[in-house]
Protein backbone atom coordinates (compact mmCIF):
# COMPACT_ATOMS: atom_id res chain seq x y z
CA UNK A 1 0.00 0.00 0.00
CA UNK A 2 2.62 2.29 -0.40
CA UNK A 3 4.26 1.67 2.68
CA UNK A 4 7.41 -0.27 2.09
CA UNK A 5 10.07 1.86 3.46
CA UNK A 6 8.04 1.77 6.94
CA UNK A 7 7.92 -2.11 6.80
CA UNK A 8 10.66 -4.19 8.74
CA UNK A 9 13.35 -5.15 6.33
CA UNK A 10 13.04 -8.84 5.66
CA UNK A 11 9.82 -10.15 7.85
CA UNK A 12 6.83 -11.92 6.69
CA UNK A 13 3.64 -11.23 8.47
CA UNK A 14 2.05 -14.61 8.85
CA UNK A 15 -1.95 -14.16 10.34
CA UNK A 16 -2.70 -16.62 13.26
CA UNK A 17 -5.83 -18.10 13.50
CA UNK A 18 -7.14 -16.26 15.59
CA UNK A 19 -10.01 -19.11 17.20
CA UNK A 20 -6.35 -20.46 18.54
CA UNK A 21 -6.39 -17.43 20.76
CA UNK A 22 -9.60 -17.48 22.38
CA UNK A 23 -12.52 -17.88 19.95
CA UNK A 24 -14.93 -15.22 18.71
CA UNK A 25 -13.87 -12.90 21.64
CA UNK A 26 -10.80 -12.39 20.02
CA UNK A 27 -8.33 -12.39 22.91
CA UNK A 28 -5.10 -10.88 21.77
CA UNK A 29 -1.64 -10.39 23.87
CA UNK A 30 -1.76 -6.54 25.81
CA UNK A 31 1.42 -4.99 25.86
CA UNK A 32 1.48 -2.56 28.58
CA UNK A 33 3.85 0.41 27.90
CA UNK A 34 5.18 1.83 24.93
CA UNK A 35 8.72 2.64 25.47
CA UNK A 36 11.37 0.50 23.47
CA UNK A 37 10.80 -2.45 25.21
CA UNK A 38 7.42 -3.00 24.61
CA UNK A 39 7.41 -1.43 21.33
CA UNK A 40 9.86 -3.74 20.19
CA UNK A 41 8.13 -7.05 21.55
CA UNK A 42 4.46 -5.62 20.03
CA UNK A 43 6.49 -5.78 17.01
CA UNK A 44 8.25 -9.16 16.97
CA UNK A 45 4.70 -10.39 18.33
CA UNK A 46 2.94 -8.94 15.90
CA UNK A 47 5.70 -10.27 12.79
CA UNK A 48 4.90 -13.66 13.85
CA UNK A 49 1.50 -12.99 13.55
CA UNK A 50 -0.31 -12.77 17.07
CA UNK A 51 -2.87 -10.06 17.52
CA UNK A 52 -1.70 -6.90 19.96
CA UNK A 53 -2.90 -4.40 21.71
CA UNK A 54 -0.66 -1.82 22.90
CA UNK A 55 -1.96 0.95 26.11
CA UNK A 56 0.37 3.89 26.95
CA UNK A 57 -0.36 6.63 29.57
CA UNK A 58 1.44 9.25 28.06
CA UNK A 59 -0.56 11.32 24.98
CA UNK A 60 2.02 11.13 23.01
CA UNK A 61 6.07 10.40 22.80
CA UNK A 62 7.43 13.91 24.48
CA UNK A 63 9.90 15.59 22.39
CA UNK A 64 12.12 15.86 25.45
CA UNK A 65 12.14 14.41 29.31
CA UNK A 66 14.08 13.35 32.10
CA UNK A 67 14.63 10.25 30.43
CA UNK A 68 15.74 11.70 27.47
CA UNK A 69 19.35 11.48 27.49
CA UNK A 70 21.26 9.77 24.90
CA UNK A 71 21.13 5.98 24.20
CA UNK A 72 24.12 4.06 23.76
CA UNK A 73 22.99 0.89 21.91
CA UNK A 74 25.60 -2.02 22.24
CA UNK A 75 25.79 -5.23 20.85
CA UNK A 76 22.95 -6.37 23.01
CA UNK A 77 20.78 -3.57 21.92
CA UNK A 78 21.66 -3.43 18.12
CA UNK A 79 20.96 -7.59 17.58
CA UNK A 80 17.68 -7.15 18.94
CA UNK A 81 16.89 -4.34 16.71
CA UNK A 82 18.33 -6.93 13.91
CA UNK A 83 16.29 -9.14 15.15
CA UNK A 84 13.21 -7.32 13.90
CA UNK A 85 14.66 -6.13 10.91
CA UNK A 86 14.85 -2.69 12.13
CA UNK A 87 18.80 -2.29 12.74
CA UNK A 88 19.42 0.05 9.51
CA UNK A 89 16.28 2.51 10.47
CA UNK A 90 17.89 3.04 13.94
CA UNK A 91 21.76 3.55 12.76
CA UNK A 92 20.25 6.08 10.01
CA UNK A 93 18.93 8.00 12.81
CA UNK A 94 21.78 7.61 15.28
CA UNK A 95 24.97 8.90 15.92
CA UNK A 96 28.15 6.74 15.37
CA UNK A 97 30.31 6.57 17.91
CA UNK A 98 33.52 4.85 18.09
CA UNK A 99 35.45 6.47 20.95
CA UNK A 100 34.92 6.88 24.64
CA UNK A 101 37.31 10.07 25.58
CA UNK A 102 38.42 9.76 29.49
CA UNK A 103 39.48 13.49 30.76
CA UNK A 104 41.70 14.36 33.95
CA UNK A 105 42.88 17.58 33.52
CA UNK A 106 45.27 17.89 31.11
CA UNK A 107 45.35 13.61 30.72
CA UNK A 108 43.46 12.21 28.10
CA UNK A 109 42.82 8.22 27.08
CA UNK A 110 40.85 7.05 24.37
CA UNK A 111 38.73 3.96 24.60
CA UNK A 112 38.06 2.29 20.99
CA UNK A 113 35.04 0.77 20.51
CA UNK A 114 34.95 -2.36 17.86
CA UNK A 115 32.19 -2.89 16.99
CA UNK A 116 31.03 1.28 17.79
CA UNK A 117 27.73 1.76 19.81
CA UNK A 118 25.22 3.97 18.06
CA UNK A 119 23.77 6.96 19.94
CA UNK A 120 20.11 7.63 19.62
CA UNK A 121 17.32 9.61 22.44
CA UNK A 122 14.50 7.68 23.84
CA UNK A 123 12.03 9.86 22.05
CA UNK A 124 13.61 9.16 18.63
CA UNK A 125 13.75 5.49 18.98
CA UNK A 126 10.64 5.40 20.32
CA UNK A 127 9.28 7.52 17.43
CA UNK A 128 10.97 5.02 14.94
CA UNK A 129 9.38 2.35 16.53
CA UNK A 130 5.71 3.40 16.92
CA UNK A 131 5.91 3.80 13.42
CA UNK A 132 7.17 0.48 12.66
CA UNK A 133 4.50 -0.61 14.62
CA UNK A 134 1.48 1.29 13.18
CA UNK A 135 2.19 -1.42 9.92
CA UNK A 136 0.97 -3.75 11.07
CA UNK A 137 -3.30 -4.58 10.41
CA UNK A 138 -3.16 -6.59 13.78
CA UNK A 139 -1.88 -4.22 15.96
CA UNK A 140 -4.03 -1.78 17.80
CA UNK A 141 -1.89 1.34 19.46
CA UNK A 142 -3.71 3.51 22.32
CA UNK A 143 -2.08 6.46 24.15
CA UNK A 144 -3.49 8.30 27.27
CA UNK A 145 -4.78 5.16 28.41
CA UNK A 146 -3.30 3.60 31.59
CA UNK A 147 -3.94 0.51 32.76
CA UNK A 148 -5.25 0.52 36.44
CA UNK A 149 -6.06 -2.97 37.15
CA UNK A 150 -5.83 -6.43 36.10
CA UNK A 151 -7.99 -9.50 37.53
CA UNK A 152 -7.82 -13.35 36.21
CA UNK A 153 -11.09 -14.77 35.23
CA UNK A 154 -10.88 -18.14 36.16
CA UNK A 155 -13.88 -19.66 34.21
CA UNK A 156 -12.18 -18.41 30.85
CA UNK A 157 -8.86 -18.56 32.23
CA UNK A 158 -8.10 -15.48 30.34
CA UNK A 159 -7.53 -11.47 32.12
CA UNK A 160 -9.14 -8.35 32.45
CA UNK A 161 -7.94 -5.47 32.63
CA UNK A 162 -9.36 -1.66 34.12
CA UNK A 163 -8.25 1.05 32.17
CA UNK A 164 -8.61 4.48 32.97
CA UNK A 165 -10.71 5.36 30.08
CA UNK A 166 -13.23 3.50 32.07
CA UNK A 167 -13.45 0.41 29.67
CA UNK A 168 -12.71 -3.38 30.76
CA UNK A 169 -10.58 -5.28 27.88
CA UNK A 170 -9.82 -8.92 27.61
CA UNK A 171 -6.85 -10.84 26.98
CA UNK A 172 -5.26 -14.45 26.95
CA UNK A 173 -1.52 -12.90 28.16
CA UNK A 174 -0.38 -9.36 29.26
CA UNK A 175 3.43 -8.15 28.37
CA UNK A 176 4.31 -5.33 30.97
CA UNK A 177 6.30 -3.18 29.96
CA UNK A 178 5.66 -0.37 31.89
CA UNK A 179 8.98 0.35 33.18
CA UNK A 180 10.60 1.21 36.77
CA UNK A 181 7.00 1.65 38.88
CA UNK A 182 5.30 -0.78 36.57
CA UNK A 183 1.29 -0.96 37.27
CA UNK A 184 1.47 -4.21 36.32
CA UNK A 185 3.91 -5.67 38.71
CA UNK A 186 1.55 -4.37 41.56
CA UNK A 187 -1.69 -6.04 40.81
CA UNK A 188 -3.05 -8.57 43.04
CA UNK A 189 -4.67 -10.86 40.37
CA UNK A 190 -6.61 -13.18 42.84
CA UNK A 191 -9.17 -10.78 44.21
CA UNK A 192 -12.16 -12.12 43.17
CA UNK A 193 -11.22 -15.76 45.09
CA UNK A 194 -10.16 -13.76 48.29
CA UNK A 195 -6.67 -13.46 47.38
CA UNK A 196 -4.99 -9.85 47.83
CA UNK A 197 -1.05 -10.79 47.43
CA UNK A 198 0.79 -9.57 44.77
CA UNK A 199 1.93 -11.45 41.60
CA UNK A 200 5.17 -10.44 42.25
CA UNK A 201 7.47 -10.08 45.78
CA UNK A 202 9.98 -6.85 44.91
CA UNK A 203 12.43 -4.27 46.42
CA UNK A 204 13.61 -1.20 45.46
CA UNK A 205 16.99 -0.94 46.47
CA UNK A 206 18.98 3.01 46.39
CA UNK A 207 22.06 3.29 45.50
CA UNK A 208 24.72 6.43 46.98
CA UNK A 209 24.96 8.52 43.37
CA UNK A 210 22.65 10.59 41.32
CA UNK A 211 22.47 12.88 38.59
CA UNK A 212 21.95 16.29 37.40
CA UNK A 213 21.00 16.86 33.85
CA UNK A 214 22.43 20.35 32.80
CA UNK A 215 21.13 22.34 30.09
CA UNK A 216 23.22 22.60 26.94
CA UNK A 217 21.96 24.17 23.77
CA UNK A 218 24.96 23.43 21.43
CA UNK A 219 27.61 20.85 21.15
CA UNK A 220 31.28 22.25 20.08
CA UNK A 221 31.72 21.90 16.54
CA UNK A 222 35.57 21.12 16.77
CA UNK A 223 34.44 18.29 19.11
CA UNK A 224 34.71 15.03 17.71
CA UNK A 225 31.19 12.81 18.25
CA UNK A 226 32.17 10.71 21.04
CA UNK A 227 31.42 9.77 24.20
CA UNK A 228 33.44 12.70 26.96
CA UNK A 229 34.02 11.24 30.62
CA UNK A 230 35.39 14.03 32.43
CA UNK A 231 36.68 13.55 35.90
CA UNK A 232 37.65 16.47 38.46
CA UNK A 233 40.74 18.88 38.78
CA UNK A 234 40.58 17.24 42.70
CA UNK A 235 40.79 13.55 42.55
CA UNK A 236 39.55 12.45 45.56
CA UNK A 237 36.46 14.86 44.82
CA UNK A 238 33.36 12.29 44.40
CA UNK A 239 31.95 13.45 40.56
CA UNK A 240 32.26 13.49 37.79
CA UNK A 241 30.53 14.53 34.03
CA UNK A 242 29.55 12.60 31.14
CA UNK A 243 28.97 15.03 27.62
CA UNK A 244 27.94 13.33 24.32
CA UNK A 245 26.39 15.04 21.65
CA UNK A 246 22.94 14.72 20.10
CA UNK A 247 21.45 13.97 16.50
CA UNK A 248 20.15 17.77 16.45
CA UNK A 249 23.41 19.53 17.41
CA UNK A 250 22.44 19.96 20.52
CA UNK A 251 24.16 17.80 23.86
CA UNK A 252 23.43 15.93 26.70
CA UNK A 253 25.49 17.06 30.03
CA UNK A 254 24.82 14.77 32.99
CA UNK A 255 26.45 15.12 36.35
CA UNK A 256 26.67 12.43 38.29
CA UNK A 257 27.38 12.93 42.19
CA UNK A 258 28.42 10.80 45.14
CA UNK A 259 27.02 10.82 48.86
CA UNK A 260 30.88 11.89 49.95
CA UNK A 261 30.18 15.50 48.13
CA UNK A 262 27.23 16.90 50.49
CA UNK A 263 29.57 17.83 53.26
CA UNK A 264 31.48 20.15 51.47
CA UNK A 265 28.20 21.29 48.61
CA UNK A 266 24.96 20.35 50.68
CA UNK A 267 23.45 22.48 48.25
CA UNK A 268 23.66 19.86 45.46
CA UNK A 269 22.03 16.78 47.46
CA UNK A 270 19.50 15.05 45.20
CA UNK A 271 15.61 15.42 45.11
CA UNK A 272 13.42 13.46 47.51
CA UNK A 273 13.11 10.16 46.76
CA UNK A 274 9.77 9.56 48.34
CA UNK A 275 7.43 9.63 45.43
CA UNK A 276 7.69 7.16 42.57
CA UNK A 277 8.39 9.30 39.64
CA UNK A 278 10.57 10.59 36.84
CA UNK A 279 9.87 14.01 37.32
CA UNK A 280 13.25 16.17 38.40
CA UNK A 281 13.56 19.45 40.89
CA UNK A 282 14.49 22.49 38.81
CA UNK A 283 17.18 24.26 40.93
CA UNK A 284 17.37 27.77 41.58
CA UNK A 285 19.48 30.98 40.16
CA UNK A 286 21.60 30.37 42.83
CA UNK A 287 22.52 26.80 43.05
CA UNK A 288 22.76 27.20 39.37
CA UNK A 289 25.16 29.80 39.48
CA UNK A 290 27.43 28.20 42.22
CA UNK A 291 26.94 25.08 39.94
CA UNK A 292 29.03 26.69 37.21
CA UNK A 293 31.29 28.38 39.28
CA UNK A 294 32.07 24.45 40.73
CA UNK A 295 32.26 23.47 37.34
CA UNK A 296 34.55 25.92 35.99
CA UNK A 297 36.81 25.26 38.96
CA UNK A 298 36.70 21.51 38.84
CA UNK A 299 35.82 20.71 34.80
CA UNK A 300 38.61 23.60 32.92
CA UNK A 301 37.87 21.06 29.69
CA UNK A 302 34.06 22.21 30.13
CA UNK A 303 35.42 26.10 30.82
CA UNK A 304 37.60 26.17 27.83
CA UNK A 305 35.82 24.85 25.34
CA UNK A 306 32.68 27.54 26.40
CA UNK A 307 30.55 25.05 27.90
CA UNK A 308 29.98 26.24 30.71
CA UNK A 309 28.79 29.41 29.59
CA UNK A 310 26.05 28.15 27.54
CA UNK A 311 24.57 26.21 30.27
CA UNK A 312 20.43 27.12 30.89
CA UNK A 313 19.15 25.28 33.51
CA UNK A 314 20.02 22.72 35.80
CA UNK A 315 18.01 19.92 37.06
CA UNK A 316 18.38 17.71 40.19
CA UNK A 317 17.37 13.84 40.27
CA UNK A 318 16.69 11.09 42.44
CA UNK A 319 19.24 8.75 43.90
CA UNK A 320 19.47 5.80 41.42
CA UNK A 321 17.78 3.26 42.49
CA UNK A 322 17.18 -0.46 41.05
CA UNK A 323 14.17 -3.11 41.26
CA UNK A 324 14.99 -6.46 42.25
CA UNK A 325 12.46 -9.04 41.33
CA UNK A 326 12.41 -12.07 43.02
CA UNK A 327 12.64 -15.62 41.13
CA UNK A 328 10.96 -15.41 38.12
CA UNK A 329 9.33 -12.34 35.54
CA UNK A 330 6.42 -14.78 34.80
CA UNK A 331 3.23 -15.16 37.20
CA UNK A 332 -0.62 -15.56 36.88
CA UNK A 333 -0.53 -19.31 35.42
CA UNK A 334 2.04 -17.93 32.98
CA UNK A 335 -0.28 -15.42 30.90
CA UNK A 336 1.20 -12.93 32.85
CA UNK A 337 5.64 -11.54 31.82
CA UNK A 338 7.48 -8.54 32.76
CA UNK A 339 9.64 -7.21 30.55
CA UNK A 340 12.53 -4.30 30.54
CA UNK A 341 12.20 -1.89 33.61
CA UNK A 342 9.11 -3.63 34.53
CA UNK A 343 11.21 -7.10 35.36
CA UNK A 344 14.92 -5.82 35.81
CA UNK A 345 15.60 -2.15 36.17
CA UNK A 346 19.05 -0.81 36.36
CA UNK A 347 21.16 1.92 37.43
CA UNK A 348 22.01 4.25 34.65
CA UNK A 349 25.77 4.04 35.35
CA UNK A 350 27.22 1.80 32.39
CA UNK A 351 24.55 2.44 29.86
CA UNK A 352 23.11 -0.84 29.75
CA UNK A 353 19.37 -0.39 31.04
CA UNK A 354 17.63 0.11 27.11
CA UNK A 355 20.22 -2.44 25.83
CA UNK A 356 18.81 -5.04 28.77
CA UNK A 357 15.05 -4.28 27.64
CA UNK A 358 15.57 -4.27 23.83
CA UNK A 359 17.05 -7.49 24.67
CA UNK A 360 14.42 -9.55 26.68
CA UNK A 361 11.85 -8.40 23.94
CA UNK A 362 14.39 -10.06 21.16
CA UNK A 363 14.67 -13.29 23.98
CA UNK A 364 10.25 -13.39 24.76
CA UNK A 365 9.36 -13.51 21.00
CA UNK A 366 12.57 -15.90 20.53
CA UNK A 367 10.94 -18.43 23.39
CA UNK A 368 7.72 -18.20 21.62
CA UNK A 369 9.09 -19.06 18.33
CA UNK A 370 11.02 -22.23 20.08
CA UNK A 371 8.25 -23.41 22.24
CA UNK A 372 5.92 -23.68 18.44
CA UNK A 373 8.84 -25.47 16.60
CA UNK A 374 9.45 -27.83 19.85
CA UNK A 375 5.69 -28.89 19.81
CA UNK A 376 4.95 -28.55 16.14
CA UNK A 377 2.10 -26.57 16.39
CA UNK A 378 1.16 -23.02 15.91
CA UNK A 379 0.28 -20.11 17.81
CA UNK A 380 -2.06 -21.67 20.51
CA UNK A 381 -2.35 -19.78 24.26
CA UNK A 382 -0.51 -23.10 25.79
CA UNK A 383 2.22 -22.00 23.14
CA UNK A 384 2.50 -18.71 24.76
CA UNK A 385 2.12 -19.93 28.27
CA UNK A 386 4.90 -22.21 27.55
CA UNK A 387 7.03 -19.49 26.63
CA UNK A 388 5.96 -16.97 29.59
CA UNK A 389 7.10 -19.59 31.58
CA UNK A 390 10.70 -20.43 30.31
CA UNK A 391 11.57 -16.95 29.41
CA UNK A 392 10.76 -15.63 32.92
CA UNK A 393 12.29 -18.44 34.74
CA UNK A 394 15.68 -17.70 33.33
CA UNK A 395 16.00 -13.81 31.87
CA UNK A 396 16.12 -12.76 35.70
CA UNK A 397 19.45 -14.97 36.13
CA UNK A 398 20.82 -13.89 32.57
CA UNK A 399 20.35 -9.99 34.08
CA UNK A 400 21.49 -10.40 36.74
CA UNK A 401 24.94 -9.45 36.55
CA UNK A 402 24.06 -6.78 34.64
CA UNK A 403 21.76 -5.06 37.24
CA UNK A 404 24.91 -6.18 40.01
CA UNK A 405 27.46 -4.38 37.67
CA UNK A 406 25.38 -1.41 37.21
CA UNK A 407 24.22 -1.27 40.95
CA UNK A 408 27.60 -1.28 42.41
CA UNK A 409 28.95 1.64 39.77
CA UNK A 410 26.40 4.00 41.50
CA UNK A 411 27.34 2.69 44.30
CA UNK A 412 31.05 3.71 45.20
CA UNK A 413 33.20 6.59 43.47
CA UNK A 414 36.46 5.15 41.28
CA UNK A 415 39.05 8.46 40.94
CA UNK A 416 40.81 6.39 38.95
Amino acid sequence: NGDEDRCPKGKIITPVCVGLLGGDNRYTVAVIGAGPAGLLAAILLAQRGLDICVFEQTKSIPEWDSRSYSINLNQRGLSSLQHAGLLDQVQERALVRRKVIFRSGDQENVMERNPPHYAITRSSLNELLTDALRYFPNVEIHHDVKMQDLNYIKETKVLELSLSNGELRRFSHVIGADGKWSSVRNCAPFKDAGDYSKMYKFEEIKEKSWGISLGLTRFPEHFENSLYVLKPRTPQLAMYIMLAPLCDGTASLSWVLYNEILDSYPWLQPLDDTTHSWNDAIATKESLARAKDLLKNEFPFLQDAGIVNDISGMNIGKRASWIRVEHRLNACNDRVVLIGDAGHSMTPSIGEGCNCALESAALLSKAIAKQSEEQKLPFTTEIVDRAFKEFGESRLKGVFDVQMRSALASRSFNSK
